[in-house]
């Protein structure tokens, strides 16, 4: 019997015995496998990690190099403001980085809430001015062109003067609104620089800040400069050598007499539009749409103005180019010390936030 069942069992035994070692060694490849895999998951984690913390770094250096993630920055910013050194919509405006960390900007949306009604930010300063309204946008736009917007004959220097009792508290309001921080150009790369018009002073910081991007990494293809027949005044428009004819003459002079990249000689255009009939001068929209009728290819703007007024002449610029154009503004931004010795500073702010306001909707601005 023993002789019969040992082969058997020798044979049963063999079979088990592979198969136990089948097994082991499969569950040896499985684990291998998995160790790989942990191991490049691991490498993956780091890597990313890494990436993650260059992009960090890169948006803290922003105002030395182009960051390319597309979203505007706001920066505190040694700017200015003049409105006796500023023409229109005009105002000075130059950036200096002031070593903290660039937050994004809200842009129009700091108007309003995510529901599309008017933004807290918006009814403290509303409330903290004795602006009257239900709630609706109707009724503020009606109240605050009442209240703060200056006739169309009378330009910013020649508003009357206003005491604000709280400049620190009114400051900061504004600020909420984005009406004081320096902007920073979203891309590095655009079709078109579009520099608007002002008085002598602005027209240098407007130059400045569009060099100073330049040296930043920001390129475009062509550089406008919007200007037009609007008489210059002594005092307001001197520059080196005789009072110029009007503000084409001044802009054109400047930009030879200051340093900026010789590589604008071969790009640049300057637009001259007419006076408006019964008006001293154009506005922005009148050299928009000289500028336009020119008939340039679309493309992405990038239009360099100043605080407070960026947003709203780039929203103006919405309105008026066809929607082909992509339209992006940016400037130097306005200090809280220009603000204290300003005597027109509270109203060509409520000035400028009134026309803001009417022009909250526009959609084609890219915040």
């Amino acid at each position: 019997m023993q002789l019969l069942c040992y082969p058997i069992d020798k044979h049963f035994f063999s079979w088990k015995t592979l198969r136990l070692f089948g097994t082991l060694n499969l569950n040896r490849q499985l684990n291998y496998n998995l160790l790989k895999m942990r191991r490049l998951l691991l490498l993956f984690l780091l890597l990313f990690s890494f990436l993650v913390s260059a992009q960090e770094v890169s948006h803290l250096k922003g105002s030395s190099s182009c960051v390319r993630s597309g979203s505007l920055r706001r920066v505190n910013s040694q700017g200015a403001i003049d409105e006796e050194q500023s023409f229109g919509d005009g105002a000075a405006g130059r950036d200096k980085e002031m070593g903290k960390p660039p937050e994004r900007i809200r842009g129009e949306a700091a108007l309003t809430d995510e529901r599309g009604h008017p933004s807290s930010d918006l009814l403290k300063v509303l409330t903290t001015f004795d602006v009257c309204h239900d709630g609706s946008w109707d009724s503020i736009i009606e109240t605050t062109q009442k209240r703060w917007i200056r006739r169309e004959d009378v330009e910013l220097w020649e508003i009357p003067p206003k005491d604000d009792p709280d400049p620190r508290k009114t400051y900061d309001l504004f600020t909420q609104l984005e009406m004081t921080q320096a902007i920073h150009a979203k891309r590095c790369d655009y079709d078109y620089a579009i520099v608007l018009g002002a008085s002598a002073e602005p027209v240098r910081q407007r130059y400045q800040f569009l060099k100073e991007e330049w040296e930043r990494g920001v390129r475009f293809n062509k550089l406008i400069v919007l200007t037009g027949d609007r008489p210059c005044v002594p005092g307001l428009d001197d520059i080196e050598g005789p009072l110029p004819q009007n503000e084409t003459e001044m802009m054109k002079r400047l930009f030879k007499q200051m340093d900026l990249p010789a590589e604008w000689d071969a790009i640049v255009l300057f637009v001259d539009a007419p006076k408006r009939p019964g008006m001293r001068r154009p506005d922005t929209i009148d050299t928009y749409r000289k500028w336009l009728a020119m008939d340039p290819k679309p493309g992405s703007c990038l239009i360099i103005s100043s605080q407070p007024f960026i947003f709203r002449q780039a929203s103006n610029a919405c309105e008026v180019f066809p929607s082909t154009f992509k339209i992006h503004g940016a400037g130097g931004g306005f200090t809280f010390e220009r603000y204290q010795k300003h005597p027109r500073g509270l109203p060509i702010l409520l000035d400028e936030l009134a026309r803001r306001i009417k022009i909250h909707h526009a959609t084609c601005y890219e915040n």
